[in-house]
């Protein structure tokens, strides 16, 4: 399968940097970070960082040349059971026209697509659209 060819997009609300926090580590509701190039790290509702893979070649990356500063993490290469972040719930990324991936709020899971797929669209924080998969 063909990794997704979209790059989800995080506000950063909190806490900004990279290589500082690592998974596990305290944090407040709202932060994100990049722990590593490929690696960002989401807080989870439990108050810890969760560590969630930017496998694409854009990897994890600050934008502050954004109307408002982002992280950027780059989800093409994505894989059927890599992590992703909760707010993703439902979102699907196609990987061809009868294949996709769907978040089930902690990993991707591989779906077949009889008809067709059609990505959502990922924007600021979380997906614009969920995509579809028939």
């Amino acid at each position: 399968m063909n990794g997704m060819k979209w790059v989800a997009l995080v506000v950063v609300l909190g806490a900004v940097g990279c290589g500082h926090a690592k998974e596990g580590d305290t944090c407040n509701s709202g932060d994100v970070q990049c722990e590593d190039k490929h690696t960002l790290l989401e807080c989870e509702t439990t108050g810890t960082y969760r560590a969630i893979p930017c496998p694409g070649p854009q990897g994890c990356v600050f934008d502050n040349n954004a109307a408002t500063p982002i992280l950027v993490c780059d989800l093409s290469g994505t894989v059927a059971g890599g992590e992703c972040q909760s707010s993703y719930q439902g979102f699907v990324g196609c990987t061809d026209a009868h294949n996709a991936l769907e978040c089930n709020g902690a990993h991707w899971g591989a779906v077949s697509c009889p008809t067709s797929c059609q990505s959502g669209e990922t924007g600021v924080d979380v997906p614009q659209s969920l995509g579809s998969c028939s």
